[in-house]
């Protein structure tokens, strides 16, 4: 269901991770600007490359994929 939020939701880049999250990844990515990846390093290294200056970003995750590691680790 959150693939199907996704495809509607006024987000312009959608960054997923986990294998939960490769199934909405499937359903999304031919219409909606979106990446996944298998780890929160391979994140953080295509955040660090991409993101400028005053990008705004929203990081979700469940409190077990500890996601404010990606935050920490940005430039």
């Amino acid at each position: 269901s959150i693939g199907k939020f996704l495809i509607t939701a006024p987000i312009d880049i959608v960054i997923l991770t986990g294998k939960r999250m490769k199934f909405a990844y499937n359903l999304i990515r031919n219409k909606k600007n979106s990446f996944w990846f298998e780890t929160k390093d391979q994140i953080v290294e295509f955040l660090n490359s991409t993101i400028e200056k005053g990008d705004l970003l929203y990081i979700k995750g469940s409190r077990s994929m500890s996601m404010e590691k990606i935050i920490e680790k940005l430039d």
